[in-house]
């Protein structure tokens, strides 16, 4: 009877002698090992099978290591990877730490180093697997786990994510920073027919202005200063899938251009090139910015708006789902208890009161960073009122916050009335169609068109 498989190493490097030495040394160790001498045979072994650890040598062949880390980072993001390197080039591999490698080794390697970085991984997968296995007793499950709550305002996000998902129409989502956005994108990814292809988010606030046109659609070999090599962009990679672009708000004018031309006819030009590509890609799209007042101003182009705008999905602030605050909390105590290797259980009554009622100008995000300073800091096994800091203890939804809040509430309502009047007009005023394209039942949408006195083709019901 045979057990499961051993754990796989994969080791990208050119020279075979380092891959014979390490094959026979792994193997003792009770690994399996895969050679991948090029790129093209590494991309081969890991779309076969995801392997516990990849060596990639700095120099790879004709390829940098460090330049590649961003198509792996795209294809493969849970992927662990050690960079071999020369002593002379460690500057390069912490560069390639920051960028998400897990750990570098020197050459000639060291062994009992790289038997404590295995260690280490083990130790990681191990603690992975506990949390999915502690989520799963939580009764969470299915791709969209993640966006937890139990309130009505979350139900009508999760509601809104499976009817839409299915359909291949552009998203764009609309929240506060820190509200999940790029959960929702993901999980919309995950419930459509294109969870086999790749999810490529991008943050467009963090791409330079020269470079924004390159990371989208990819550049030829000299195209500009630097260009060394030909390079796929983010809509080349998310051929099949699905491409994010993160706070599109930012998004560079020139750049918008391009975009609105990609988004009409699902082609492009790579820098430096004449040649047209064409990509099969879904489109999903967020802002926590006014895209109408960035129009006015001259910021966004109105073109644009309308193509992104086709399907919108309004993520709640935390401020108003409170009820979702209690099951948050414990969600995330669990977790960073875990990762800390700390016996803390929850919260007194007391500290979850002042939990649930802080505004959370952050919302979720700041929620989550706050649990696990708690439970780093604390000495208890429950989380006490006197542990809450401040800033959070001090800062109810009264007064000024209550202010914050309706100002807030009141930003959400203008996009929610904006979007369902756009569902109106392109379905000419039909209600039946603007609910269809909203993924809304057609008596909510009723209900918010009395509340905002929408004009309509069509008697709308009093009751």
């Amino acid at each position: 009877m045979t057990g499961p498989p051993l754990p796989l190493i994969v080791v990208a490097d050119d020279e075979p002698c380092i891959y014979d030495f390490l094959c026979v040394c792994l193997a003792e160790w009770g690994y399996r090992t895969a050679w991948a001498q090029d790129k093209s045979r590494l991309l081969e072994l890991l779309d076969i099978e995801r392997p516990c650890l990849l060596l990639l040598d700095l120099c790879f062949g004709t390829v940098s290591g460090v330049k590649l880390l961003d198509e792996l980072r795209v294809k493969h993001p849970d992927l662990v990877i050690v960079m071999l390197t020369g002593r002379g080039s460690i500057d390069t591999a912490v560069n390639a730490i920051r960028r998400g490698v897990y750990d570098f080794l020197t050459k000639p390697l060291n062994l009992q180093r790289l038997r404590v970085i295995l260690e280490h991984v083990a130790r990681k997968e191990a603690l992975d697997d506990r949390l999915r296995s502690l989520e799963k007793l939580a009764g969470v499950q299915g791709p969209a786990h993640d966006i937890w709550g139990d309130s009505a305002a979350i139900e009508r996000v999760r509601h809104e994510i499976a009817c839409i998902a299915p359909s291949d129409a552009t998203v764009l989502i609309l929240g506060e920073s820190g509200t999940g956005k790029e959960l929702v994108a993901r999980a919309l990814h995950e419930l459509s027919t294109r969870r086999e292809g790749v999810f490529v988010p991008v943050n467009t606030t963090a791409l330079p202005h020269e470079l924004a046109e390159s990371t989208l659609f990819g550049h030829e070999k000299g195209a500009f200063t630097g260009a060394d090599h030909a390079r796929e962009g983010c809509c080349e990679l998310a051929n099949g899938g699905t491409l994010f672009l993160d706070e599109i708000g930012e998004m560079d004018p020139r750049c918008q251009a391009k975009l609105l031309r990609f988004l009409q006819e699902r082609s492009f030009q790579r820098v430096g090139s004449n040649k047209t590509c064409k990509v099969d890609v879904r489109l999903v799209a967020a802002t926590n910015r006014d895209l109408r007042q960035a129009m006015l101003q001259g910021q966004f182009r109105e073109d644009l708006f309308y193509r992104l705008n086709v399907v919108p999905i309004i993520v709640p602030p935390l401020r108003e789902r409170r009820d979702d605050v209690p099951l948050l909390a414990t969600r995330f105590l669990q977790r960073a208890a875990l990762r800390q290797h700390k016996k803390v259980t929850g919260f007194s009554a007391d500290a979850m009161s002042l939990l649930t009622r802080h505004d959370w100008p952050g919302n979720v995000r700041q929620l989550e960073h706050l649990i696990e300073r708690l439970v780093i800091l604390t000495r208890s096994e429950e989380i006490q009122a006197s542990d809450i800091p401040a800033e959070i203890a001090g800062t109810l939804a009264t007064g000024p916050s209550a202010s914050t809040r309706e100002k807030g509430a009141a930003r959400i309502d203008d996009l929610e009335r904006q979007a369902i009047a756009d569902a109106l007009r392109q379905s000419q005023g039909h209600v039946g169609q603007a609910a269809r394209l909203l993924g809304l039942g057609r008596a909510t949408v009723y209900r918010k068109i009395r509340q905002y006195s929408l004009a309509v083709k069509e008697p709308v019901p009093t009751n």
